[in-house]
């Protein structure tokens, strides 16, 4: 679930138990949805690309052969071992992929490809490990009208200066045929796409804070502005959410792509 640089790492590497626990479960829906797309069996390889905690490699091995995951945070990665011990993880920026050509039956990147610095040249190297037949499956935000979550990550980057232009983020391969158009452009064709409801729950602010805080856009918003300035805002934002009693609830859409080689 993260960025291809070491301070990506940093950021998204603070607290996470809280990511595992209150906002890498919300993607448990586009991860159903993939596994049951993708055909998977005893004899397919996978590589997950920003693989967080692990969560979606644990579902997936139920039905795959081999895993093997790839994550800038170390922190991350700890908790995808202890929830696949016998999976290879391996701790570095996706940029870098060292795998042999023709590896994987399945590659994945779930809100983690659009943090790369160069998106076409991960894609071209995505389809070099590739096997004839695997496929590429990504997931992405859907458009910040679609996302109430990206209304609450949007208040915590008003903290910070204005990002430069072209700078990777979550919104980087979100919008319409923009992912298609890099896909085609490294080589890979589209075999299906889709949209799944991801929403995030929670049964009290103290637990919507304690997920969100997780996030890397948090994480680096308290480097520039100190968490009690970032949970002031966070505490104001999320006011708008709040069901009943301690009830959040945030509707979020994802876009999923299948691909294949072309």
């Amino acid at each position: 679930m993260v960025s291809s640089n070491n301070s990506q790492g940093e950021l998204w590497g603070t607290a996470p138990e809280d990511w595992a626990l209150y906002l890498e479960i919300t993607f448990i829906p586009l991860y159903k949805k993939i596994i049951s797309r993708v055909g998977l069996n005893a004899a397919h390889n996978i590589l997950d690309i920003g693989c967080g905690s692990g969560l979606f490699m644990k579902m997936a091995g139920v039905k795959a052969g081999t895993s093997t995951g790839i994550d800038i945070s170390g922190e991350l990665l700890q908790i995808a071992k202890q929830r696949n011990p016998s999976a290879v993880f391996v701790n570095q920026d996706m940029e870098q992929l060292s795998f042999a050509e023709n590896s994987f039956d399945l590659v994945t990147g779930f809100n983690s490809l659009q943090y790369a610095q160069n998106i076409p040249g991960l894609f071209r190297k995505i389809k070099n490990v590739l096997k004839a037949e695997g496929k590429l499956a990504i997931g992405v935000w859907g458009s910040p009208e679609e996302c109430e979550s990206l209304r609450v990550l949007a208040s915590v980057a008003s903290l910070l200066p204005a990002a430069a232009p072209g700078t990777p983020g979550p919104l980087a391969l979100s919008g319409d045929d923009h992912i298609e158009s890099l896909l085609n452009g490294a080589g890979l064709r589209v075999i299906e796409k889709g949209t799944i409801d991801c929403p995030w729950n929670f049964s009290s602010l103290d637990e919507a804070l304690k997920g969100i805080l997780s996030a890397g856009p948090s994480a680096e918003a308290i480097n520039y502005a100190g968490k009690e300035k970032v949970r002031e805002q966070l505490v104001a934002t999320l006011k708008a959410f709040n069901f009943v009693d301690e009830v959040y609830v945030l509707e979020n859409v994802f876009h999923y792509i299948i691909a294949g080689k072309a």
